[in-house]
């Protein structure tokens, strides 16, 4: 339970902190090294949903929290998205 409310309240501040940000383009899912089954994780890491490259969602399009005990994170992406800045 522990590791699952401390990887909801890092990604959710990833969200807070990038909506106050004015170089805050979105987020990249990261897989965990710990990740072991498939799930929806490697769909939100692999994915190209918005035409951004495998795994970034915009700002505001940050995917939800997807199963307890998930240990994958969002990294912000700053600048452009679409060009990888």
């Amino acid at each position: 339970l522990t590791i699952s409310e401390l990887n909801y309240a890092y990604n959710a501040g990833i969200k807070t902190s990038g909506e106050a940000s004015g170089i805050y383009a979105g987020s990249r899912w990261m897989l965990s090294p710990l990740h072991k089954q498939v799930d929806i994780c490697d769909d939100y890491a692999t994915e190209d949903k918005f035409g951004l490259g495998a795994g970034v969602f915009p700002r505001g399009q940050e995917p939800c929290y997807p199963h307890p005990n998930c240990r994958c994170w969002l990294a912000p992406v700053f600048g452009n998205a679409k060009e990888g800045r």
